[in-house]
């Protein structure tokens, strides 16, 4: 698309980009850093939704899926960031002894913690890279 595009480009000189030039990671500020009414409409979203899963920090697409109630969970991770290694803890509702890393072949135990009914555990992930565990 746009092979044979000829002209010029306003304000910007001859020099060629790289792909990495031309494609921005995205960077979030901290919650603190927003405005107080975003805060404010964050505060009461917090009080009236509970949430499933969450991360405790960082720029990840998290999806939790089940085929039916009471069945094994699923959840799958992806580093939107392809240049920075993320490190940080998953949070999923509910108590979950038996969490295995199924981007494995056979699968790995996942070491993870139980406090007040939610189970959460350590990941890390490479730059662009995702996950999908299992939850029983």
């Amino acid at each position: 698309i746009g092979g044979g595009a000829t002209g010029d480009l306003d304000g910007q000189d001859d020099s060629r980009q790289t792909v990495d030039d031309r494609i921005r990671p995205l960077k979030l500020p901290p919650d603190s850093a927003l405005p107080e009414p975003v805060r404010a409409l964050y505060d009461v979203l917090d009080s009236a939704v509970e949430r499933e899963a969450w991360v405790a920090d960082g720029n990840v697409q998290l999806v939790l899926r089940h085929k039916e109630p009471g069945a094994s969970r699923y959840v799958n991770l992806l580093n939107w960031n392809y240049r920075e290694t993320l490190e940080t803890v998953v949070f999923v509702r509910g108590a979950y002894q038996d969490i295995t890393d199924l981007s494995i072949e056979g699968g790995f135990p996942v070491p993870s913690a139980i406090d007040h009914g939610v189970t959460s555990f350590p990941i890390l992930l490479g730059p662009g890279e995702g996950l999908m565990l299992r939850l029983r």
